[in-house]
Protein backbone atom coordinates (compact mmCIF):
# COMPACT_ATOMS: atom_id res chain seq x y z
CA UNK A 1 0.00 0.00 0.00
CA UNK A 2 1.12 3.74 -0.20
CA UNK A 3 1.90 5.12 2.98
CA UNK A 4 1.93 8.32 2.41
CA UNK A 5 -1.52 9.97 4.41
CA UNK A 6 -3.20 9.51 7.66
CA UNK A 7 -6.20 7.73 5.71
CA UNK A 8 -3.43 5.23 4.01
CA UNK A 9 -2.60 4.59 7.75
CA UNK A 10 -6.18 4.01 8.71
CA UNK A 11 -6.93 1.57 5.72
CA UNK A 12 -3.86 -0.33 6.35
CA UNK A 13 -5.21 -1.04 9.97
CA UNK A 14 -8.36 -1.39 8.76
CA UNK A 15 -6.90 -4.47 6.69
CA UNK A 16 -5.33 -5.92 9.40
CA UNK A 17 -8.51 -5.64 11.63
CA UNK A 18 -10.96 -6.90 9.29
CA UNK A 19 -8.82 -10.57 10.07
CA UNK A 20 -12.04 -11.93 12.53
CA UNK A 21 -9.37 -13.80 14.65
CA UNK A 22 -7.08 -10.44 15.10
CA UNK A 23 -10.12 -8.64 15.94
CA UNK A 24 -11.13 -10.37 18.67
CA UNK A 25 -7.49 -10.93 19.68
CA UNK A 26 -6.76 -6.39 19.54
CA UNK A 27 -9.52 -6.01 22.01
CA UNK A 28 -7.38 -7.51 24.87
CA UNK A 29 -4.03 -7.20 23.70
CA UNK A 30 -1.71 -4.64 21.54
CA UNK A 31 0.79 -4.89 18.30
CA UNK A 32 3.84 -3.20 18.23
CA UNK A 33 4.51 -1.76 14.99
CA UNK A 34 7.90 -1.24 13.70
CA UNK A 35 8.07 2.16 11.71
CA UNK A 36 10.11 4.86 10.47
CA UNK A 37 9.74 8.42 12.04
CA UNK A 38 6.43 9.04 9.07
CA UNK A 39 4.79 6.00 10.10
CA UNK A 40 5.31 6.23 14.34
CA UNK A 41 3.74 9.95 13.29
CA UNK A 42 0.83 8.85 11.10
CA UNK A 43 0.30 6.27 13.81
CA UNK A 44 0.58 8.58 17.07
CA UNK A 45 -2.08 11.15 14.66
CA UNK A 46 -4.45 8.19 14.62
CA UNK A 47 -4.66 7.36 18.16
CA UNK A 48 -4.78 10.78 19.55
CA UNK A 49 -7.66 11.64 16.70
CA UNK A 50 -5.89 14.16 14.47
CA UNK A 51 -8.40 16.45 12.88
CA UNK A 52 -7.07 17.21 9.32
CA UNK A 53 -7.99 20.18 7.37
CA UNK A 54 -10.71 20.73 9.62
CA UNK A 55 -12.45 17.15 9.40
CA UNK A 56 -12.37 14.97 12.50
CA UNK A 57 -12.02 11.50 11.72
CA UNK A 58 -13.65 8.63 13.11
CA UNK A 59 -11.23 6.52 14.71
CA UNK A 60 -12.07 3.03 15.45
CA UNK A 61 -11.30 2.18 18.83
CA UNK A 62 -9.23 -0.80 17.90
CA UNK A 63 -6.66 1.53 16.53
CA UNK A 64 -5.61 2.37 19.90
CA UNK A 65 -4.17 -1.62 20.36
CA UNK A 66 -1.10 -0.47 17.42
CA UNK A 67 1.83 0.92 18.92
CA UNK A 68 4.56 2.64 17.28
CA UNK A 69 7.77 1.15 17.78
CA UNK A 70 10.97 2.18 16.09
CA UNK A 71 12.73 -0.33 14.76
CA UNK A 72 16.29 -1.46 15.55
CA UNK A 73 18.18 -0.84 12.12
CA UNK A 74 16.27 2.62 12.18
CA UNK A 75 17.89 3.71 15.81
CA UNK A 76 21.48 2.10 14.55
CA UNK A 77 21.25 4.03 11.41
CA UNK A 78 20.18 7.45 12.97
CA UNK A 79 22.68 7.12 15.63
CA UNK A 80 25.82 5.97 12.98
CA UNK A 81 24.81 9.20 10.92
CA UNK A 82 24.62 11.44 13.81
CA UNK A 83 27.94 10.25 15.19
CA UNK A 84 29.65 11.05 11.84
CA UNK A 85 28.44 14.27 11.40
CA UNK A 86 29.11 15.25 15.17
CA UNK A 87 32.95 13.71 14.50
CA UNK A 88 33.31 14.08 10.94
CA UNK A 89 36.95 16.19 11.25
CA UNK A 90 37.80 12.77 12.30
CA UNK A 91 36.26 10.49 9.75
CA UNK A 92 37.35 12.58 7.33
CA UNK A 93 40.76 12.33 7.93
CA UNK A 94 40.32 8.69 8.57
CA UNK A 95 38.57 8.43 4.96
CA UNK A 96 41.46 9.87 3.66
CA UNK A 97 43.97 7.75 5.09
CA UNK A 98 42.43 4.29 4.00
CA UNK A 99 41.31 5.90 0.80
CA UNK A 100 43.94 8.38 -0.27
CA UNK A 101 43.74 12.15 -0.73
CA UNK A 102 42.13 12.46 -4.33
CA UNK A 103 38.64 9.98 -2.95
CA UNK A 104 36.11 12.77 -1.43
CA UNK A 105 34.48 12.14 1.80
CA UNK A 106 30.41 13.03 1.73
CA UNK A 107 29.30 16.05 3.84
CA UNK A 108 26.63 14.15 4.44
CA UNK A 109 26.31 10.48 4.61
CA UNK A 110 23.60 8.05 3.10
CA UNK A 111 22.36 5.95 5.45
Amino acid sequence: MNLHLLTDYLQAIQTITNVFLLKDYLLLNIAPVVTDWPGQLFIYMAITHFHLQGNQFSIPSHVNSFISILGLLYVSLNFREKAIMLHYNFFQNLFHFVFGAKKTFAKKPKP
